[in-house]
Parts: C-alpha cells; structure tokens; sequence
C-alpha cells in the first residue's frame, strides 16, 4: 500500500540533495553525459534531447545558488527500491543567450521556488538511478 509525504533519512537526504545538485550543474555546463549511469535510458534521453532543443535555439540555462529545503517521499512502492521524491527549495535559474554580448548583459535574478517529482530506482546495490524528473513549480 503506497504512502504519502514520509519522512526521509538524513542519509537519504543528502544523497537525494547531492544527486539534484549533480543534475543541475550538469545542466548549467549543458553536457549531462557525465549522469548516464545515474539515470535511465527514458530519463537521459528525454533529458538529452531537452538540453539539445535548447542548445539549438541558441539558449543555455544557467543555475546557481540551489537550496533544496525539502525532501519527502511521495510515493513508495511495494518493494520500496522505487521512490518517487518530492523535492523543493529555492535556486537561481535564469536562461541566457549563448552569444558573448547577450550573456555579459544578463541579470541575475532572485531566488525562484521550485518543486519537482524524482522517481529513483535504488537498484539491487542502494545504487541511485532516476527514472523520471517532472517539474510541478517553478515560482
């Protein structure tokens, strides 16, 4: 029977919190190449082609001062190796143009608040692997 919003380990927490933090500095270099083995084949290639629309239309997505202040379990499978996280905090995300002249004029904004949706599969070995990332908030 799957429960709602259980609480995490402190362990849990923070490998989930470094996973995230992982994820988006590997966005913000716009090569997630180096996360393949910590996600699955749907996940990398949704993501991938994501990265590549954006990277086509002349656009990079920098994130900068990420704060995830929540981490709760929203859906626990029967087995318990499949998770799916809602994590939530504060971070800058501001998408600039690729040319030189565009980026030296963007402004950094405030903090936004943001909520996502990570389904992790830990593996046979507690080994991280996301399934899917959807974003519910981005404020």
């Amino acid at each position: 029977m799957p429960h709602r919003y259980q609480r995490v380990t402190v362990a849990e927490r923070q490998a989930i919190t470094q996973l995230f933090q992982r994820y988006q500095a590997a966005w913000t270099s716009g090569d997630i190449g180096a996360l393949r083995p910590e996600m699955a084949a749907l996940a990398y290639t949704k993501n991938e082609a994501r990265l590549a629309k954006l990277t086509a239309r002349g656009k990079r997505e920098i994130i900068k001062n990420i704060r995830v202040r929540r981490v709760v379990v929203q859906r626990d499978q029967q087995n318990a190796r499949v998770r799916t996280y809602r994590i939530s905090g504060t971070m800058v995300d501001v998408v600039v143009d690729t040319t030189a002249y565009a980026h030296a004029r963007t402004r950094w904004h405030r903090a936004t608040y943001f909520k996502d949706e990570w389904t992790i599969d830990f593996g046979f070995a507690n080994e991280l692997r996301v399934m899917a990332i959807k974003p519910l908030l981005t404020i």
